[in-house]
């Protein structure tokens, strides 16, 4: 054999190794993007589950408001995270009521997500 035969042999053998080993990145790259896209549907799924549907109130219906004061003031660990009762006087537009303290008679405006159903027990 001549020196140029005994090359083009190891260059035909080396690309059979070069053509097989990215055959099988290749095919990884597919199931590595199969699996991202799977976790995608996933945490989509979740996510639409949290913020898909709005709570819904009706009017002179009694919920609480959360207490975002509450983080401010020194200790109270386990007071309560809501204030209340309140009563919805009415709704506007999308998730965003009128409510009023049930003890003061003072108004506000609060946002659905803020507010949760009063249940006496």
């Amino acid at each position: 054999m001549t020196p140029s035969e005994l090359a083009q042999e190891s260059f035909s053998c080396d690309t059979k190794l070069f053509e097989q080993e990215n055959e099988k990145k290749v095919e990884k790259l597919k199931i590595a993007k199969n699996n991202i896209l799977k976790a995608q549907e996933i945490q989509k799924h979740y996510y639409d589950i949290k913020r898909a549907n709005p709570k819904m109130f009706n009017v002179d219906q009694l919920v609480l408001l959360k207490d975002f004061r509450r983080k401010k003031r020194k200790g109270g660990k386990l007071n309560s995270k809501y204030v209340g009762p309140f009563k919805i006087i009415r709704a506007r537009g999308k998730g965003v009521y009128y409510i009023e303290n049930v003890a003061s008679g003072q108004v506000s405006r609060a946002i659905g997500s803020h507010l949760k159903e009063f249940i006496r027990y």
